[in-house]
């Protein structure tokens, strides 16, 4: 049970042709299989297929598999998981938990797939899975019932963590040392 947490990075994804199953695409490497794509693009950019403002506030990327978008977003002070079929019709929506309300509110979970499951991690420590068709919830689990804890994340110049649940964020000098207090 202890290896839960690594299972979020450690999936091994066959994706199909198209697919993008979660952050970064199916080889983890931000680089996409498609051919066809635009040599150069035009001078006001590609064509927009379609745009959703309904999402709430977020910093997540989009992950893809069979022809279904799936997103999540704070709305409301809650996550929220969404799946939208290729031209953004909504086509299923779950409360999965709390927003993220520290340092930069907004969701910051990207969804993965893999066997027709979908599962997801939030800013705040909660870890499920959801049936990647219909949304409905199979499990969701506290990474502290493992003796889990938030890390130390290096964000650019900036240490960002929350050891032994005390907030920690501030810039640093060349020294390590807190620059800001």
């Amino acid at each position: 049970m202890s290896c839960l947490p690594a299972a979020f990075i450690a999936f091994s994804l066959a994706a199909t042709a198209g697919d993008w199953p979660g952050w970064r695409g199916p080889n983890r490497d931000g680089k996409s299989a498609d051919t066809g794509l635009l040599p150069e693009w035009p001078a006001d950019g590609p064509r927009l297929l379609w745009k959703l403002d309904m999402i709430g506030r977020g910093f997540s990327s989009v992950a893809v598999a069979d022809g279904i978008v799936y997103a999540t977003g704070d709305i409301g002070g809650r996550l929220i998981l969404f799946a939208f079929d290729l031209g953004g019709k909504l086509l299923w929506k779950v409360d999965f938990d709390a927003a993220w309300v520290r340092s930069t509110p907004g969701s910051r979970s990207t969804p993965v797939l893999d066997g027709g499951k979908l599962y997801l991690l939030s800013g705040n420590g909660v870890a499920g899975c959801c049936d990647a068709k219909t949304g409905a919830k199979k499990w969701t689990r506290e990474m502290r019932e493992f003796g889990g804890r938030a890390v130390w994340i290096r964000d650019r110049d900036r240490i960002r963590g929350l050891p032994d649940d005390r907030r920690r964020d501030c810039g640093r000098d060349r020294g390590g040392r807190c620059a800001d207090g």
